[in-house]
C-alpha cells in the first residue's frame, strides 16, 4: 500500500456502498478512483464518520477489513485485488497404526514453502489463494500428494504408509526437499531407530550413546553414557519426557540411560540457539516424546537379553479414540552376579554379598476426543538397587573379633502428567501439562564390631536421604497470524521442594556415651517463567527468529530475576546452501553437586542462595549448511560460549559421621569455550 496524501478531510456516510462512498471522496478531493468493479464485490454497506484525518487515514479505514491495497499516482488512485492467504492445517498419522507422526514435512512443490509436524503431529501452513500441490513426507513412509484449488481455510488430515516393500522407485520431481528448513543452528532432530543402529553394551540400546555421536558432544569418562555439551557441566543438560523434567538419566552409576528404546518415539535434542520455550538449563536440552500406542490394533514384543529383559505391549483401548503403550526394563545383575562374586569372595573367615538391579517403566495413555482435542497421560518410573553385605573374621586372633559391614541403597525418579492438545481456533494451537516429578536417593549403611563374646566394640549408622520434587503447570500456544509471522507463546510456574540432605547418625565406643547427629531441612522455592517468540520469513530468503523469556525465582527470602534474549537468523543462499548465526543467553537455578564424570547416588540437587547465584551462559553460534539431497546434510558450525557464577571445588557428599554444610564447600568463577564443528550425515 503506497500513498501519503497530506490533505486534511471529514467524512460521514451511513450504508452506502462502496461505489456511492469513493464518488463522495472524488467529488470532495479531486481524487480519481481506477478500479475493476469486480474487487468490490468482497466490501458491504459502509458507516464511516471520521473528522480531520488525511486521504490516507480514510482509505486504511475504508478498506480495513477487505483485501484491497491502493495506490497514489498523481491524481490517480489505483485501486488493486490482493493476495489473500489461507490456513491449511491438520494432521499426519500413520496409516496402520494411526499414531501420529512428529516432525513429518508437508512441502508446496509450487510455492516452495513447508511446514513439519510439531509434537503432537500437528501441522500448519498459510499459504495464498490459488492452486497448491501439497507434498507429505515422513523418514520410512511413502510419500503423498495432495493437489487442488485453495479458497478458503482447509482442515486435510493424512495417513502415511510405511515403506515395507518397495518394488520400485520413480523421482518425477527430484527438486522437493523431503526436510523442511529451520533457522535454529545446534538442533538435531531424529527418530529412535537412530539409536538402535549403534554398537551397543552388552545388547543394550542407549539414547544418550548415540547423541554423544554429534558433534560438540562428548563424556566425561569412556563408556559413560552421560553427556558434556560444548564445554558445559553434567547438570546443565535438562531431559524432557513429553514436557516432564528427568534429573536423574542414568542407571549403573552412569553406564546406561535410563530410556527404554521401545518406548521412545522422536527426540529433539539442542545444542544452541535455544528457542525461548525452554529454559533452566545451560548447555542442551533434550526434548523426548514417548509412543502413543497403536490405535487400530495389538502388538507386543518380549526380548531377553546379556544384561536384561523387557517387554512392550500397545493396543486400542477404544478402537480409533484410545489406545496404549506400556513397557518396562529389569536388569537380572542381582540375580546372575550376586552369586558369581559371592562364590568367589567367600572363604571360611569371609562371607561377601553384593546385589545390583535397575528397573525402567514407561506408561503412556492417549484419548483422542475429536480432531482438535486430545488428552494423554503420561508415568514414568526408574529406579537402581543396590546391597552390599559382608561378614568378616579376624583369624589372626586367638579368639577372632568380627566385623560386619551392610550397605542398601535406592535412587531414581518418577513422574506423572496430564497433558491436553487442543486446535481452539483455525490459527491457534494450545498445548496445556499439569506435572509431578521426583527424584530421591537413599543409603542406609552400618558398620558394626564385635569381640569373640559377642559383645559390640564399636557400633556406627548412618542413613542418608536426598532428593527434590516439583510440581509444574505449563502451557504452549502457537498462533499462525500471518502468512509471514508465526508467533509462540506461554509460560508455566513451578514448585520445588528441596531436600538437599536428611541425616541421622550414630557413633558408639564400646562404654562411651554415643554420639547423634540429626540433619533435616528443606528448601522451597518458586518458578515463574513468561516467554514470546516470533518466526518471521522475509521474501522466502530471510528466516528471523526473535524471542525473549522472562524468569522470576524466589527461593528463602530471595528473588531472582532474568530477561533472557534469543535470536537467530538463517539466510538462504539457493535451495541446497544456506547460512544460520544465533544468539542465547541462558539462566540456570537448580544446580547438581557430585562428580563431574559419574552419577553417584549422593549427588545433591541444591537450589540458588543469597550466596549461590544463578549460573548464566552468553552463546553465539555462526553455522553454514549445505544440502545437496534429501539424504545428505553437511554442516560447519562455530560457536563461543561463556559462563559466569559456576560452581566448582565439591567432590560429592561424605557419607561418614561427619557432616559439613554444603553451601560451605562450593566456591564459584568465570569460563568460557569455544570450537569449530563439521558432521555429515545421510539418512
Amino acid at each position: 500500500m503506497k500513498g501519503n496524501a497530506q490533505e486534511v478531510f471529514s467524512f460521514t456516510f451511513r450504508e452506502i456502498p462502496v461505489e456511492e462512498v469513493l464518488g463522495k471522496i472524488e467529488q470532495q478531493t479531486g481524487y480519481i478512483f481506477s478500479y475493476s468493479p469486480s474487487i468490490l464485490h468482497q466490501c458491504s454497506l459502509k458507516t464511516i464518520s471520521i473528522k480531520q484525518a488525511n486521504l490516507e487515514q480514510v482509505l486504511n479505514l475504508l478498506f480495513k477489513s477487505s483485501n484491497i491495497s491502493w495506490e497514489k499516482l498523481g491524481r490517480y488512485i489505483i485501486l488493486k485485488q490482493g493476495k489473500r492467504f489461507f490456513i491449511v492445517y491438520g494432521r499426519i498419522y500413520d496409516r496402520g497404526s494411526r499414531e501420529r507422526l512428529i516432525g513429518a514435512s508437508v512441502y508446496d512443490s509450487r510455492l516452495h514453502v513447508g511446514a513439519a509436524t510439531n509434537n503432537y503431529g500437528f501441522y500448519m501452513l498459510i499459504v495464498p489463494e490459488g492452486e497448491v500441490c501439497l507434498n507429505y513426507s515422513y523418514v520410512g513412509y511413502q510419500r503423498a500428494s495432495f493437489q487442488f484449488y485453495l479458497k478458503s481455510d482447509t482442515v486435510i488430515h493424512i495417513e502415511l504408509k510405511p515403506m515395507l516393500n518397495l518394488d520400485e522407485i520413480v523421482v518425477v520431481q527430484p527438486n522437493i526437499p523431503g526436510w523442511v528448513k529451520n533457522s535454529q543452528p545446534g538442533q538435531v532432530e531424529f527418530p529412535i531407530f537412530t539409536a538402535t543402529v549403534i554398537p551397543k553394551l552388552l545388547g543394550e540400546s542407549d539414547l544418550l550413546k548415540a547423541v554423544q555421536l554429534f558433534p560438540g558432544v562428548r563424556v566425561g569418562m569412556e563408556g559413560i553414557a552421560g553427556i558434556l555439551v560444548r564445554g558445559g557441566n553434567r547438570d546443565e543438560n535438562q531431559f524432557l519426557i513429553d514436557d516432564i523434567p528427568l534429573y536423574n538419566a542414568n542407571h549403573l552409576l552412569g553406564f546406561f540411560s535410563v530410556f527404554n528404546s521401545d518406548a521412545v518415539k522422536n527426540v529433539n535434542f539442542y545444542k544452541s540457539s535455544f528457542p525461548a520455550r525452554y529454559g533452566g538449563h545451560l548447555s542442551s536440552i533434550m526434548d523426548i516424546r514417548l509412543k502413543e500406542g497403536n490405535l487400530q490394533e495389538y502388538h507386543g514384543s518380549f526380548s531377553i537379553g546379556l544384561l536384561s529383559s523387557k517387554f512392550n505391549i500397545e493396543g486400542p483401548i477404544e478402537r480409533n479414540r484410545s489406545s496404549f503403550n506400556i513397557t518396562a526394563r529389569r536388569t537380572y545383575l542381582d540375580l546372575l552376579g550376586a552369586p558369581i562374586y559371592a562364590a568367589i569372595n567367600n572363604t571360611k573367615d569371609s562371607k561377601e554379598k553384593i546385589g545390583y538391579n535397575f528397573t525402567d517403566i514407561n506408561i503412556k495413555l492417549t484419548r483422542i476426543f475429536s480432531q482438535q482435542n486430545a488428552l494423554s497421560l503420561i508415568l514414568f518410573y526408574g529406579n537402581d538397587y543396590l546391597k552390599y553385605k559382608k561378614d568378616e573374621k579376624e583369624s589372626y586372633y586367638i579368639e577372632p573379633d568380627r566385623t560386619r559391614d551392610y550397605m542398601r541403597g535406592t535412587w531414581g525418579n518418577w513422574g506423572v502428567g496430564l497433558r491436553w492438545d487442543k486446535m481452539i481456533s483455525t490459527g491457534l494451537y494450545a498445548n496445556t501439562v499439569l506435572s509431578y516429578n521426583q527424584y530421591r536417593a537413599f543409603m542406609n549403611k552400618k558398620y558394626r564390631h564385635e569381640n569373640a563374646s559377642g559383645d559390640t566394640i564399636r557400633l556406627k549408622k548412618i542413613r542418608f536421604k536426598s532428593g527434590q520434587e516439583e510440581w509444574r503447570l505449563k502451557s504452549d500456544l502457537t498462533w499462525a497470524m500471518k502468512h509471514w509471522s508465526r508467533l509462540y507463546f506461554g509460560g508455566h510456574y513451578i514448585y520445588h521442594v528441596f531436600t538437599p540432605e536428611k541425616r541421622t547418625t550414630l557413633n558408639r565406643i564400646e562404654e562411651e556415651m554415643p554420639s547423634r547427629k540429626l540433619v533435616n531441612y528443606k528448601e522451597y522455592a518458586h518458578e515463574l517463567a513468561l516467554y514470546l517468540e516470533d518466526k518471521i520469513t522475509i521474501q522466502e530468503k530471510w528466516i528471523v527468529h526473535p524471542g525473549i523469556r522472562a524468569i522470576l525465582f524466589y527461593v528463602g527470602s530471595t528473588n531472582y530475576f532474568s530477561l533472557e534474549p534469543r535470536f537467530s537468523i538463517q539466510y538462504n543462499w539457493t535451495d541446497h546452501w544456506e547460512t544460520k548465526a544465533s544468539y542465547t543467553l541462558m539462566s540456570q537455578y537448580i544446580h547438581q553437586l557430585g562428580s563431574s564424570t559419574m552419577n553417584m547416588p549422593t549427588d545433591l540437587w541444591v537450589p540458588v542462595s543469597d550466596n549461590v547465584k544463578p549460573m548464566k551462559s552468553h552463546q553465539c553460534v555462526l553455522g553454514i549448511y549445505y544440502h545437496p539431497c534429501t539424504q545428505w546434510h553437511f554442516s560447519l558450525e562455530g560457536f563461543y560460549k561463556t559462563h559466569n557464577h559456576l560452581l566448582n571445588d565439591y567432590n560429592g557428599v561424605d557419607v561418614t559421621l561427619e557432616y559439613s554444610d554444603w553451601k560451605e564447600n562450593v566456591h564459584s568463577g568465570k569460563g568460557h569455550s569455544y570450537g569449530l564443528e563439521w558432521m555429515g550425515q545421510k539418512t
